[in-house]
């Protein structure tokens, strides 16, 4: 399934006059390591290793995703949440960094993004969903003059 969409991805992109930016959900892969570390909605009390079980699972199937991209001839741009984002009571914290996405579109590259665990100022942790992550980035683009026309949804 992740190879087919990511051929439909490529042999459309050369037809869009648009940017494209993708994100991708963990399904089972990383609800289950979710669950199992103990983030459920508000403050998680877990241990450290519960937070990197969860953010392994959620990198896994970001480099399988990534991986069928490259393998159709997408140029992907892997950017994980975790990596540039906090968050603040489960909601994406106002600072983030975006210096990398930003080039990684201008320089023609697709940024892929995920559900990912990151660092929340008031719970310890959080786990921020795709479409909160492609939300927030969405209204930052915008911010920043980068009009967002539309967004797609792949599963």
């Amino acid at each position: 399934m992740i190879e087919r969409l990511a051929k439909e991805v490529a042999s459309a992109r050369p037809k869009m006059d648009e940017r494209l930016i993708l994100g991708h959900g963990s399904g089972s892969f990383g609800h289950v390591a979710a669950a199992r570390a103990g983030f459920e909605r508000g403050p998680y009390g877990g241990e450290a290793e519960g937070f990197a079980a969860t953010q392994n699972q959620a990198a896994r199937l970001h480099r399988i995703v990534v991986a069928a991209l490259l393998d159709a001839g997408v140029p992907t741009f892997s950017w994980l949440p975790s990596s540039a984002l906090t968050a603040h009571a489960g909601k994406p914290a106002a600072s983030g960094h975006f210096p990398p996405l930003l080039q990684a579109v201008e320089r023609g590259l697709v940024p892929v993004t995920c559900g990912d665990v990151v660092f929340d100022h008031r719970w310890g942790a959080a786990i921020l969903s795709t479409e909160v992550v492609l939300r927030y980035v969405i209204g930052r683009l915008r911010r920043w003059r980068h009009p967002v026309r539309r967004m797609l949804w792949l599963g």
